[in-house]
């Protein structure tokens, strides 16, 4: 099946779209439940201290702002999850190496938003 002829297949399931900012969009689809899926590209680490949080609070406020039955939250957040001990936010302990700084801040994201974390 080739790009067009999948995108014409699906294309009926987008309820809606947007574009949050440069590095956040969101689609909602309309399957038996409301799923929205928001794909992002955090800031790399060296970026400074505003833009990230720029970047997270705007990210946080799109998953409060639309409760949709399941939230997809998925791209590149430039943070190591690591390997972790205990966790509710982590599906199992298959990380590589430590934590970084930005892997704590996407895990108090997760804890916020009640989301889960998965390789």
């Amino acid at each position: 099946m080739s790009a067009t002829e999948t995108l014409s297949s699906i294309v009926h399931l987008v309820d809606s779209y947007e574009i949050l900012s440069p590095r956040i969009a969101a689609l909602r689809l309309q399957l038996s439940h409301h799923k929205k899926i928001i794909n992002c590209s955090s800031p790399f680490n060296a970026a400074d201290e505003y833009k990230l949080n720029a970047f997270y609070y705007r990210l946080e406020e799109a998953i409060r702002n639309d409760k949709a039955y399941h939230n997809f939250v998925v791209g590149d957040f430039n943070a190591r999850i690591g390997k972790v001990n205990e966790s509710r936010y982590t599906i199992g302990n298959f990380g590589l190496g430590r934590r970084d700084k930005d892997g704590n801040r996407l895990e108090e994201l997760l804890s916020a938003a009640r989301l889960f974390h998965g390789n």
